[in-house]
C-alpha cells in the first residue's frame, strides 16, 4: 500500500468516527453543549435545546455566559 493510499484510508476512518460522534451527540438523552475558547457556543444538542428553550440555530455563535447564565446567578 502506498503512502497516499494510507492517508486516504486514514481520512476515511477519521470521517467515519467524526460522523458517528456527531450522531451520538445529536441523539443523546443527556444535554450536551460545547463552547470555543472565547466562550461562544459551537455545539448544542436537542436535549439542551429542550431544557433551555434555545434552538440550535439560535444558540450557536452566542456567548454561553450571556445566553444561559442569568444575571441573578451572580
Amino acid at each position: 500500500m502506498h503512502l497516499s493510499e494510507l492517508r486516504i484510508e486514514s481520512l476515511n476512518e477519521l470521517s467515519t468516527v467524526a460522523s458517528e460522534m456527531v450522531r451520538l451527540i445529536e441523539t443523546a438523552t443527556a444535554p450536551i453543549f460545547s463552547v470555543d475558547s472565547n466562550g461562544l457556543i459551537n455545539g448544542w444538542n436537542g436535549k439542551i435545546a429542550g431544557l433551555t428553550g434555545l434552538a440550535l440555530e439560535n444558540a450557536v455563535g452566542k456567548s454561553f455566559a450571556k445566553a444561559i447564565v442569568h444575571e441573578t446567578s451572580f
